[in-house]
C-alpha cells in the first residue's frame, strides 16, 4: 500500500483527468465563501469488483444525478473525474454540504486498501482543480461521519476507513497530506 509515515511518496505517474458533469440538479449552489476543507467519503458500492470498475460505477452514477447528491470528483487509480467544479457544492453530506468541497475514492467496500495510485489522484484534483480557484485553502481533510457527529445525525456509512477506527481516519487524512505536500513538491 505506500505512502505510509516517513516513506517517499511517489508522484511521479502521470495523472488522467475526465471532465464528466453531473447534470445541474445535482449542483446545489456556488460557494458563498471560501470552503473549510474536503469531505472525503468512500463510494461503497458493497459490489465486489475492482477500483477500476468502482471507479466507472461511480462516475456513471454521479453522471446519471446519484438520486440527489453531488460531490465534485470522483477519485480513481492515477484518474480522477470532476462532476461539479470547486466553485459549487453538491448535497454529500446533509448541512455541511454547503461549506466542503467533497470527493469519492473508489472503495467498493469498507477495509479495501486506498493505494497511492488514488492518492495521487486526489493530490492532483487538489492542485489542478482546487488552488487555481481557492488559492491558499489549507487542506483541511474530513471524514463525513466527523461532520455527521457534529450534526447529531452520525452514520458514517460512506468514509474511507470506519468510524470506529479513529487512528485510522487520523492515519488515512495524514497520508492525504503526505500525498498533496509531495505533489507539490515534484
Amino acid at each position: 500500500m505506500g505512502g505510509q509515515a516517513g516513506a517517499p511518496f511517489n508522484v511521479s505517474p502521470p495523472v488522467e483527468v475526465l471532465y464528466r458533469w453531473a447534470p445541474l440538479s445535482s449542483v446545489q449552489g456556488a460557494f458563498t465563501k471560501r470552503p473549510r476543507g474536503v469531505i472525503l467519503h468512500a463510494s461503497r458500492s458493497t459490489v465486489d469488483r475492482s477500483v477500476e470498475a468502482e471507479f466507472k460505477g461511480t462516475v456513471d452514477y454521479a453522471v446519471g444525478g446519484a438520486d440527489g447528491k453531488g460531490w465534485n470528483a470522483t477519485i480513481g487509480n492515477d484518474k480522477y473525474a470532476v462532476h461539479i467544479p470547486a466553485t459549487s457544492w453538491g448535497w454529500s453530506a446533509r448541512e455541511p454540504s454547503s461549506i466542503w468541497l467533497a470527493v469519492e475514492f473508489s472503495q467498493a467496500r469498507i477495509g479495501r486498501p486506498v493505494d497511492d495510485a488514488q492518492l495521487r489522484a486526489f493530490a492532483a484534483w487538489w492542485h489542478t482543480e482546487v488552488l487555481p480557484i481557492w488559492p491558499g485553502l489549507l487542506p483541511v481533510l474530513v471524514h463525513h461521519a466527523t461532520l455527521d457527529a457534529a450534526w447529531q445525525a452520525p452514520d458514517g456509512k460512506t468514509d474511507v476507513v470506519p468510524n470506529s477506527d479513529p487512528a485510522g481516519q487520523q492515519a488515512f487524512i495524514d497520508r492525504c497530506w503526505r500525498a498533496i505536500e509531495d505533489y507539490a513538491n515534484d
